[in-house]
């Protein structure tokens, strides 16, 4: 058998329902809600209501052994068509199950979820290559911008509320293009709303902002030249405890791409351009990125990216003091961008 993996989306697991199960998947990617989906999809099926517990056996963690997969998966179900052996945070490559995958019952349906969302599988090795020829490898991609549209539409409509796609957009700026994530903020805002229809009153309301997000508006209030607005930002970030180096990762890949859309806009590209540049998949935040690099001369983007090198050196060594070098990071840009 050929060795098998793709990356999956809602119409595969949809497909789960009626499609025929493999007797091995190793589900992995950064989308944690649809692998949870395509879990409990296949957990329905092979465990109908009434079904004995020991029709379907979880294993988790550093007790899960090759030999305790092996025991759990020899032992046939008792009522359901097919035994469902579900083991996360083990990794089947590094361990090579593949053995036990040549051997697996037909009335065995095992399933590796890799809980770490940068976890992919090394196609190089042996490992890989063997298990490959049983088991299917299911990558979870992030949703494409349509796909988290309609979910965010779906979600608010099952809980009594519309919304627009202006504000869709917005949301996943503000808070993240996760499911699981926007999944919580979306019950938050549905309980706050007030009316069927939500605004972006609603959602600034209640909603937690991703560090991304603000980082971004921090970005844009130094491209204002509000530099007293841009450290009220920063002090918000020092408040919720982010660590300094990693807002200071995000303010230099913010710059990166400012750079990168005032080179384009200087060459006369358009936002589709700028977009698929700079991996921005919503126009919303195309535009906010691009009316930002419109006010910043290309002099000075180059020189915020000197400085954010040098502060992310500083929180590298012993001498860094967290996010005095960060203020000191702004300060210097404030100063060069009255210069200019």
């Amino acid at each position: 058998m050929a060795a098998k993996q793709e990356g999956v989306g809602r119409a595969w697991i949809r497909a789960l329902k009626t499609e025929p199960l493999e007797r091995l998947y190793i589900f992995y990617g950064e989308e944690t809600y649809r692998r949870e989906t395509a879990i409990g999809m296949i957990r329905r099926r092979l465990s109908p209501e009434g079904g004995f517990d020991w029709d379907s056996v979880e294993l988790r963690g550093r007790g899960v052994t090759p030999d305790a997969i092996s025991e759990a998966v020899s032992t046939p179900p008792l009522s359901a068509e097919r035994k469902l052996v579900l083991v996360r945070d083990f990794d089947p490559l590094k361990n090579d199950i593949s053995e036990i995958a040549a051997s697996l019952p037909e009335d065995v349906c095992l399933i590796f979820d890799m809980e770490d969302p940068d976890w992919k599988p090394d196609k190089r090795t042996k490992a890989y290559k063997e298990l490959a020829k049983y088991g299917f490898f299911a990558e979870f991609h992030v949703a494409s911008p349509e796909e988290l549209a309609g979910f965010i539409k779906r979600c608010f409509k099952d809980r009594g509320h519309s919304i627009e796609q202006a504000e869709t957009e917005y949301l996943i700026f503000l808070c993240t293009n996760l499911m699981a994530g926007l999944l919580q903020e979306i019950e938050k805002i549905a309980a706050y709303a007030h009316d069927e229809r939500i605004t972006r009153a609603d959602i600034d309301a209640v909603a937690s902002r991703a560090v991304e997000s603000r980082v971004f508006e921090l970005c844009d209030e130094l491209a204002a030249n509000h530099t007293g607005r841009a450290l009220l930002l920063l002090a918000d970030l020092e408040t919720s405890r982010e660590p300094a180096i990693a807002v200071t990762a995000v303010i230099a890949r913010q710059f990166r791409q400012l750079y990168a859309a005032r080179l384009a806009l200087e060459s006369g590209h358009d936002r589709a351009y700028i977009m698929q540049l700079t991996g921005l998949r919503f126009p919303y935040h195309a535009n906010r990125l691009i009316d930002s690099a419109r006010r910043i001369p290309l002099s000075l983007l180059r020189y915020a990216l000197l400085s954010c090198m040098e502060a992310d050196a500083e929180l590298k060594s012993s001498r860094a003091a967290d996010y005095d070098t960060v203020r000191m990071l702004i300060m210097r840009y404030a100063a060069k961008a009255a210069e200019v």
